[in-house]
């Protein structure tokens, strides 16, 4: 953003001034809901979404002789230089930081002193990528799971109530995701969540021959169902099984939701409530519907013109934050000439910079890439840095961020209409088909 243009400490900008409330809120103002400073200033958040994460180590002995400190105030420095405003991801999400290797704390306190806002994380479903062989996501329906999350929460969320520098709190990343082999185990452990299910499918479905035949299988009660492999949930063959899942996940984030926002309003009145930044596929409308009352945003990761925010936020009543949105990768094992290049990154960034920035839907949004490429961990062959693990930046994606960030406050303002916006969705969709035949005709495969 333009230091010109800055109005206050917080990164706000403008000459309308909102009563200042000490801490960051949404208020609707020139056709979107605005994210406004606790100094009474519009604030569009643009963050890069783990800017801090493990996979990190060598890159720290590499190039700071092992001081994490040099790292963390090195890393905070390039950030500001990007000319990103804020860190919606946080200093880390548990599935960048499985090992704990960054210091969650330590770098909230060069946030507040770099004057960068930043969300705060609860996690209380753990990312598939983060269970162990064997293990499955926790029962939200179980009273124990239930009142250790809000004893966590509590205690978590009372050491940031007062805290002006925290834009809201969010749930982890991808706590719905692949939710088939959760909502299997959960039948078959025959525990909270199997009886919730059970109840919802006996009032969906009457009895169990209406069952059986929407879903062409032969049980003789809903009490079959426990301790079944279900194998017509897991190929989801019918519309039904579909229908079902939805149904399933939409119990489970009210349920967690629910506790979640109670838990929080107990002890912090103050801050937004961000929710789970999810999948697009994961909530289907009627579920984004069902949780606006329990959340200040819509928060899926990325674009998606199957999924079109202007019909997200209409029906669910809320802004949406865009959390994680993918803007290319570079393919493993290939030099930057093969396929997907920085180049079409760049680009990319570029045409999603303006869409979102100009979506009167849209109310922030954090790109998906890391400061550095990964040197360990099951992310190593994704090359999401915008340096690589040497410390060489790749200089159009750099400069593409760079340029970018110098016009938010004009792209932010300049909001398009949804002709404009369709227009702008065409065009990514024409760029994103050539990079992609171009990727396939190289023999490279995601």
């Amino acid at each position: 953003m333009d230091s010109c243009d800055k109005s206050d400490d917080f990164g706000g900008f403008g000459d309308d001034v909102f009563p200042s409330s000490g801490y960051f809120r949404l208020e609707p103002s020139d056709g979107r809901r605005w994210f406004i400073t606790p100094s009474g200033h519009k604030f569009f958040p643009v963050s890069l979404s783990h800017i801090f994460t493990y996979g990190s180590e060598k890159t720290v002995q590499s190039q700071y002789g092992g001081n994490s400190h040099d790292w963390i105030i090195d890393w905070i420095a390039k950030y500001k230089e990007l000319g990103f405003n804020s860190a919606l991801g946080g200093a880390s999400s548990a599935c960048r930081n499985m090992n704990g290797f960054v210091n969650i704390p330590e770098i909230e306190d060069y946030f507040r002193e770099n004057k960068i806002p930043f969300a705060v994380g609860l996690f209380p479903i753990p990312h598939p990528d983060q269970l162990a062989s064997g293990e499955e996501r926790p029962d939200v329906f179980d009273d124990s799971y239930v009142n250790n999350l809000i004893n966590e929460t509590k205690q978590k969320c009372s050491q940031y109530s007062n805290d002006p520098w925290v834009l809201g709190y969010y749930y982890g990343y991808g706590s719905f995701l692949r939710p088939i082999p959760w909502i299997v185990s959960l039948f078959n452990s025959d525990g909270a969540a199997c009886q919730v299910f059970r109840s919802i499918l006996q009032d969906k479905y009457e009895n169990i021959r209406n069952y059986n035949k929407a879903h062409d299988v032969s049980f003789e009660s809903f009490g079959d169902l426990v301790k079944c492999d279900l194998p017509h949930y897991r190929s989801e063959d019918t519309q039904a099984a579909k229908e079902d899942l939805q149904e399933f996940k939409r119990a489970m984030a009210l349920q967690l939701y629910g506790v979640l926002k109670d838990a929080i309003r107990e002890v912090d009145k103050n801050h937004l409530i961000f929710g789970s930044y999810v999948k697009e596929q994961s909530f289907d409308v009627e579920t984004w519907k069902a949780l606006s009352p329990l959340v200040d945003v819509a928060a899926p990761q990325h674009w998606n013109p199957q999924f079109p925010f202007e019909t997200l936020s209409s029906e669910a009543r809320l802004p949406v934050l865009v959390s994680d949105e993918v803007c290319g990768r570079l393919p493993a094992n290939t030099s930057d000439k093969d396929g997907v290049t920085v180049e079409d990154k760049a680009e990319m960034f570029r045409m999603l910079y303006r869409r979102h920035l100009g979506d009167p839907n849209v109310s922030g949004v954090a790109f998906c890439g890391t400061m550095y490429d990964l040197q360990d961990g099951p992310l190593l062959s994704m090359f999401e840095g915008i340096w690589n693990s040497y410390g060489e930046r790749r200089a159009p994606l750099w400069q593409a961020i760079v340029a970018s960030n110098e016009m938010s406050r004009r792209f932010a303002t300049d909001i398009k209409s949804e002709l404009e916006i369709q227009m702008l969705d065409d065009e990514l969709r024409g760029f994103r088909r050539r990079a992609e035949a171009r990727y396939s005709a190289h023999g490279n495969h995601r």
